[in-house]
């Protein structure tokens, strides 16, 4: 065996033969001509078979530390060295541990010698769980009735999943639900996001988690719960209808599982691809088809309106999202179901609640401390407390910049009033105003799915209905806001505008990081141009105007002849962040 370089040995007060012993003990598979450094007491020669630095590095220590930054592998033992980086430019190592599985690897960074197996990309990498291999599932169930579980609400009795005669597939913090079953039962878990992580905790169903999604990569890089087996996938990140097109066998070769084609909708700030939703359900009706299930019940998974049930806690803390995404869930579900020619059968599907159910949203706004400010605002809330359906502000949250104008009366008095329509309002007063900052912070806020920007100097006139506007972001992916008709823009014009109107909260959050506080922020969402240079930061999202018709104008602007009668002013020369005053306030 050929020697590839020098290694340091830790624990410096061990004697030379005390490490020799350590050494050979976890490994002996060590060339005789192999150099072991100790600065202090010299060099001594036993068996190593991992390329490691050649020279001592200045100001090194020899201790090495298990890395903080990835959960340990059972399998992994003494840090033996370092080696040259794989990922990196110019002369950087990363560590190297000795292994019984593979003889070296490496932690935090893929290593330049490609013999070195990567620990979190490893299929033999274990936590203290099991790692069970996709291929032995293959149609082992054959014949058998799978039974998918998600999260909705149901008439069945939970209880009575004890009684099923086949494999239990749990989708999310429905898996909270296998203490209904017997330890002899086959329970598999299924999850994409990284949220789900304190839901494994305990976890007696298999996991099976692909390593291409966030939960993976959270498993991988951080904290592995504390979870008996474990089964990796890969899913495609686009998803492909190829797969759905393979046998059970080049499945199991290939260890991919159908994702619902996620469209590209736009791009994030950092340059990633911003995609369109994938349920989980739909690969967990893939992988019962590859176990041998082609009949399914699915308990909890009718795409109902209302969405989750309140009798499963939401450990995750998953946020509720709006009526559209539970039916193309069920609709996804649906055709890979067809698809794959699986028989399927709905049970426990409960009498839907009335489809006047509200959406929940947030609600966002930006404001100013100027005098009789507040009394305008309590005008414009008014209107849409009125004349909004399908929402219920006083359950929803406002978050409300308010910004310090020259003779401000501070805060409180819009903040009163505030609290007068919405259940919660969390506030930013900044000590320096700026218009487009508090654009920023405003939408960067949300947690639900959508956010309603209301900017409250507009007045809603007639009644309008927020499901309706929400549908519209079902006819284009690309949309970023749906904004309450204020202007009688064509049905083609698709500007952003500030106006009263329904964002999607992911784009708006997007479209926030990329804003700047130098420039207008409605400058900003407009079109790069010669004459704009500071537009652009939409980031190729679109608008639209709701009602569709150019002439079905339901919201007023009260702002400007508010502004009109006061001596406040925009910067002339400049663009707008703030408000100027052109003598005493009125």
């Amino acid at each position: 065996m050929q020697t590839l370089g020098r290694v340091y040995i830790n624990k410096l007060k061990m004697s030379v033969s005390h490490k020799r012993h350590l050494v050979s003990d976890f490994g002996g598979n060590y060339p005789a001509d192999a150099v072991f450094i100790d600065r202090k007491r010299g060099t001594f020669s036993i068996q190593a078979n991992l390329p490691t630095r050649t020279t001592p590095s200045p100001g090194v220590p020899t201790v090495k530390r298990e890395p903080k930054t990835l959960f340990p592998c059972i399998h992994r033992q003494n840090h033996v060295g370092d080696t040259p980086c794989g990922g990196c430019g110019g002369n950087k190592y990363v560590e190297v541990y000795a292994c019984p599985k593979h003889t070296s690897c490496t932690v935090s960074r893929q290593a330049k010698d490609k013999r070195i197996k990567h620990c979190a990309s490893c299929d033999d990498r274990a936590t203290g769980g099991i790692v069970v291999q996709f291929a032995d599932y293959n149609n082992k169930y054959d014949g058998k009735t799978a039974m998918i579980v998600g999260r909705g609400r149901t008439t069945f009795n939970d209880a009575d999943l004890a009684k099923h005669d086949g494999p239990i597939i749990f989708v999310n913090d429905a898996v909270q639900l296998e203490k209904h079953c017997p330890d002899n039962n086959d329970t598999f878990f299924f999850a994409q996001d990284k949220r789900m992580l304190p839901v494994m905790q305990g976890l007696r169903s298999i996991a099976v988690i692909g390593k291409d999604n966030n939960l993976g990569f959270a498993v991988s890089h951080n904290a592995m719960p504390e979870i008996g087996k474990v089964m990796w996938t890969t899913t495609v990140l686009h998803g492909t209808s190829r797969l759905l097109e393979l046998s059970r066998d080049q499945l199991a070769i290939e260890r991919r599982l159908y994702r619902a084609q996620r469209e590209v909708v736009g791009v994030k700030s950092n340059g990633d691809p911003l995609l369109g939703p994938s349920p989980t359900i739909v690969m967990a009706l893939h992988f019962a088809w590859y176990i041998g299930c082609t009949n399914v019940k699915l308990v909890r998974c009718d795409g109902l309106a209302e969405g989750y049930s309140t009798d499963i806690e939401n450990k995750s803390h998953s946020p509720v999202v709006n009526v559209h995404k539970y039916h193309q869930a069920r609709m996804d579900a649906d055709v890979v179901m067809s698809q794959l020619g699986m028989t399927r059968e709905y049970v426990g599907t409960p009498d839907p609640l009335p489809e006047t159910i509200d959406i929940l949203m947030d609600f966002t706004g930006t404001e100013t401390d100027a005098p009789g400010r507040a009394e305008l605002n309590d005008r414009a809330w008014a209107s849409f407390a009125a004349n909004l359906r399908g929402v219920n502000m006083k359950a929803s949250t406002l978050y409300l910049n308010i910004d310090h104008v020259p003779g401000g009366v501070g805060p409180e008095p819009t903040i009163e009033v505030a609290r007068k329509y919405f259940g919660r309002v969390a506030v930013n007063s900044p000590d320096n105003p700026n218009f487009a900052l508090a654009v920023k912070w405003a939408i960067s806020q949300p947690t639900r799915e959508y956010l309603f920007h209301l900017e409250a100097d507009w007045i809603l006139s007639s009644p309008v209905d927020v499901r309706d506007a929400v549908a519209v972001f079902n006819d284009d992916l690309a949309l970023a806001c749906v904004n309450i008709r204020a202007y009688a823009f064509g049905e083609e014009d698709s500007r952003i505008c500030l106006s009263p109107g329904i964002w999607r909260t992911e784009i708006a959050k997007s479209i926030a990081d990329n804003m700047t506080g130098d420039a207008n922020p409605e400058s900003q969402l407009r079109n790069a141009s010669s004459m704009n240079p500071h537009g652009g930061k939409h980031g190729g999202f679109k608008g639209a105007q709701f009602p569709r018709d150019p002439s079905h104008k339901i919201v007023s602007d009260i702002g400007r002849p508010w502004i009109r009668a006061t001596n406040y002013r925009r910067p002339v020369g400049t663009h707008f962040v703030t408000w100027l005053t052109t003598g005493a306030v009125k």
